[in-house]
């Protein structure tokens, strides 16, 4: 479990992720704006001179400073293209997936045949056919050293849906949303030293998207900002975001920060059994940020 702590301008916010938690607001700029804070805060170098001269924003992972060593940040949209997912790019989900894969794979047999034919081909064709010899100076080309960092460099995604070649537009949103939490989840169960933060935009939580972040491995932190929650969700999964952070995983903050804020009892048992009630029926999409807030 992290603990997130994030500030910016006169905001701050906190919240507790086991695996992943769904944010709400009741105006969705909150979210966007929380968004764009908490991912200048990811990036490594991204203050500007404004946000210099105006604010900081800070963020603590279990009350310490965020290490970007250590971690690797992946977005997922609606909007995210399959091919830009898939990119082996710099400091890229992708490309980590295919190292922690392929890691040790210059010691198979097979790597080892074909890096042998490699170096004759460079040697005994490259080099010969390009030798220049003048004087007590001579020049060839030669093909760059065979190695596994250069073998990820010519490895490229292949997209099969029903044995057929595909692309972004052959698969649907909840397919695409699969191989993306795979990818992550895949490359976390492999190099399990890293730490891995999804920022999951969704329009609708439906209990297919549920299932996948239940098995998100240990060090995978995943915060969910649905337009919509289809689907039965435990209290403890979900921060709304007013004035300050409301983790509804914690009594203190349902009790100081919504009984006594809005409530029409000091009850909390029974304040929190109206949340479960709110939470455990909503299969239609209704505002749970309204109802939690007034259903009072």
């Amino acid at each position: 479990m992290k603990e997130i702590y994030l500030e910016y301008k006169s905001k701050k916010y906190k919240t507790c992720v086991d695996k992943y938690k769904i944010l709400l607001a009741e105006d969705y700029n909150t979210i966007l704006e929380f968004c764009a804070q908490l991912n200048k805060a990811l990036q490594k170098n991204a203050e500007s001179e404004y946000g210099d001269e105006n604010y900081k924003t800070r963020l603590l992972i279990n009350e310490v400073a965020f290490d970007h060593r250590r971690s690797l940040i992946v977005e997922i949209t609606p909007f995210t293209k399959l091919d830009d997912f898939l990119k082996t790019t710099s400091k890229s989900i992708s490309l980590k997936f295919v190292e922690s894969a392929i890691e040790g794979v210059e010691f198979d047999d097979m790597f080892l045949t074909f890096q042998h034919m490699y170096d004759l081909i460079s040697e005994e064709i490259i080099a010969e056919r390009t030798k220049i010899n003048n004087d007590e100076v001579s020049l060839n080309f030669i093909l760059t050293p065979f190695t596994s960092k250069l073998f990820t460099k010519l490895v490229e995604p292949r997209i099969l849906k029903n044995d057929l070649y595909a692309n972004d537009a052959d698969l649907s949103s909840v397919e695409k949303i699969k191989l993306y939490i795979d990818i992550v989840n895949k490359t976390a169960s492999q190099v399990v030293d890293f730490d891995y933060y999804v920022l999951f935009h969704c329009y609708e939580f439906t209990k297919e998207i549920k299932i996948l972040l239940d098995s998100l491995n240990s060090n995978v932190i995943c915060l969910v900002f649905p337009y919509q929650i289809k689907v039965a969700i435990q209290k403890e999964n979900i921060c709304l975001l007013d004035k300050t952070s409301i983790d509804l995983m914690f009594d203190d903050d349902i009790y100081n920060k919504l009984i006594l804020e809005y409530a029409d009892t000091n009850d909390i048992l029974e304040y929190k059994k109206r949340i479960d009630n709110v939470l455990i029926n909503n299969d239609n999409g209704n505002n749970i940020y309204n109802q939690i807030i007034r259903f009072i």
